[in-house]
């Protein structure tokens, strides 16, 4: 993030199998999503095509699929959906995990914030994942949506822009 600041983190753009991308990041997670008993699935996976810089998409993705499965519940589902309408390439990331309280919602891309304390050291976190996420979302001229209920999962959107 410190880098990101001072503008010395340089991205290195190129054009992308975005749906290749995102299925070798799915299926890298299936096993963890397993050992957490939670089924992780893409389910519709749109050919498309990004300019964008493909260790930092990696780590977005990754990240929020990660706390996907670390908040969901034992015996839940994450799914996974791509669609392209050729401006914008939309993934959904839909849990039916904890959720996150509304008041937090507004909260959860500032760094360092996390939602309960407590769990989140025991998970290893530091509050900066999701504002990674936010950012490198924003330098691809995309952004990040969510909708979440406490109780009833959440649904992160990342939209970011096609490669015509």
């Amino acid at each position: 993030m410190a880098r990101s600041d001072s503008n010395t983190d340089k991205l290195n753009m190129e054009s992308l199998n975005f749906s290749e991308l995102l299925e070798g990041i799915v299926e890298e997670l299936k096993p963890v999503a397993k050992s957490n008993n939670v089924d992780l699935c893409l389910i519709k996976n749109e050919l498309s095509y990004i300019y964008g810089d493909q260790t930092r998409l990696t780590q977005l993705f990754y990240n929020i699929i990660d706390n996907a499965i670390k908040y969901n519940l034992p015996g839940g589902h994450i799914n996974v959906v791509v669609e392209n309408n050729g401006y914008y390439i939309k993934t959904s990331i839909q849990d039916t995990g904890i959720g996150i309280p509304e008041e937090h919602i507004n909260h959860i891309f500032e760094r360092f914030y996390r939602v309960d304390k407590a769990r989140s050291r025991q998970s290893g976190g530091n509050g900066l994942g999701l504002s990674i996420c936010q950012w490198i979302a924003t330098v691809h001229g995309g952004k990040i949506d969510v909708i979440s209920k406490e109780g009833h999962g959440s649904t992160f959107i990342v939209w970011l822009p096609a490669k015509s």
